[in-house]
Parts: C-alpha cells; structure tokens; sequence
C-alpha cells in the first residue's frame, strides 16, 4: 500500500476516515494536512476537515485544496 497522495509512494502511516472513504497517508502529508488545518483554525477560529478542507481526485490519489483563503509566509 502507498500514501494516497498525488506523486507520492511512502509507505502510509495513517488512515483517514473522509467522506466514507478512507485515505492511506505518509507522515510528511498528514503533518501537513493538520497544518493547514491549524492554520485556517488561527485565522477563522474553528476548522474543520469536512467543511474547510476539499479534496481532489486525480486518478486514484488525492490532493487537499482549503476551502477558505490562507496566507502563506514569505
């Protein structure tokens, strides 16, 4: 089994639970996906997976696109 993300072929170390499908990531993209989360929490005061998060499917994998606008550091 590979991590579900777009390019990616890491050995997944968690299983997410979306949409009722569940969704084999690697640490590296996991770690992300919960950063960006905080992220829109900081600036929103609340996140959530299923409303502020989309997910694209491209051929079998997945990609995480936010919802809601987030300013990325210089």
């Amino acid at each position: 089994m590979k991590c579900m993300y777009v390019n990616c072929d890491t050995a997944p170390e968690y299983l997410i639970q979306l949409e009722g499908q569940q969704i084999a990531l690697c640490r590296k993209h996991y770690t992300r996906l919960v950063n960006t989360l905080n992220k829109i929490a900081l600036k929103y005061k609340k996140a959530s997976l299923n409303e502020d998060i989309y997910v694209k499917k491209i051929r079998g994998r997945v990609r995480f696109v936010s919802k809601k606008p987030i300013r990325k550091k210089k």
